[in-house]
């Protein structure tokens, strides 16, 4: 109820998460918009009288969210599309950097020299400093360009290439479930304790592959999308000027996964390569 009080009033959701001591902004998002806080419950897409209490109005939670929507539409309005936003880390602490205005430019700042957010920070005792993030942006830029002139030679060498990584996963997993099978067989013949240490050591594996395999799928591009993103990119540079912000953002969002800054050394890491760029800023 505070956290409705207090946004209604016209906090921020960032300074409602220090006032309350909540680790996380987003979680003060999460609660305004939670409409089981009206004595809702939520099944397959429709809405239904819950059992519990209502923790606020529907008065209430009707403002909050018209507050919200008329911030959001002021936000949208005023916010400078930043290319590379979300898309850089710090290469000493590993920690994400933001853009902020400074002077004349933005600067990125790695998250770890600030304390405004103190769970994205890495090492108090970064040593990253800030660097001027149109610099940045040029060489991300000349980079793409780069790419998508010699793109067609990088399809012919594959070591180039991204390789899908599902496939050698899937085919990790299926030799070690076999190797379970005759595992398993084996014990049951002839009840060998040393079996079963064999069997646990290979269950760990197959563990730790599974992960592996529900990360990769998360961030997995198919060989179509891949297709897209080639034919995307390809004469790039000839169309470049003529996009909008927005257009330039979206581009670069889907060929590179990130940036990694470390003193004056730039790593690109495009999401269809399996070496990363290194470019000097």
């Amino acid at each position: 109820r505070k956290i409705y009080d207090l946004y209604i009033q016209g906090f921020s959701a960032g300074k409602i998460a220090e006032m309350l001591e909540l680790k996380y902004e987003k979680l003060v998002m999460q609660i305004l918009t939670r409409r089981s806080n009206l004595g809702i419950i939520s099944y397959k897409g429709e809405e239904y009288a819950g059992q519990h209490q209502a923790i606020v109005s529907e008065e209430t939670f009707n403002l909050a969210m018209a507050k919200l929507k008329e911030r959001s539409a002021v936000r949208i309005a005023t916010c400078k599309t930043y290319l590379l936003s979300g898309l850089v880390y710090c290469g000493h602490c590993g920690a994400k950097m933001r853009y902020m205005k400074w002077g004349k430019g933005p600067k990125l700042i790695c998250y770890s020299t600030m304390k405004s957010k103190e769970y994205l920070v890495k090492d108090e005792n970064c040593p990253a400093e800030r660097v001027d993030a149109e610099d940045i942006e040029n060489i991300v830029i000349a980079d793409l360009f780069n790419v998508s002139a010699n793109l067609d030679d990088k399809l012919k060498n594959e070591s180039d290439i991204f390789i899908d990584p599902i496939a050698e996963i899937e085919g990790r997993i299926e030799q070690i479930t076999l190797k379970l099978k005759k595992l398993y067989n084996l014990y049951a013949e002839g009840d060998d304790e040393l079996l079963l240490e064999t069997i646990a050591e290979n269950k760990k594996k197959l563990k730790k592959l599974e992960k592996e395999l529900a990360d990769e799928k998360k961030n997995h591009i198919s060989r179509n999308n891949m297709e897209l993103i080639y034919n995307q990119i390809r004469g790039i540079e000839d169309v470049w000027e003529y996009l909008n912000d927005n257009e330039k953002q979206s581009v670069i969002r889907d060929c590179v996964e990130k940036v990694i800054i470390k003193d004056d050394q730039i790593e690109i890491f495009y999401r269809f390569m399996v070496k990363p760029s290194e470019q000097i800023a």
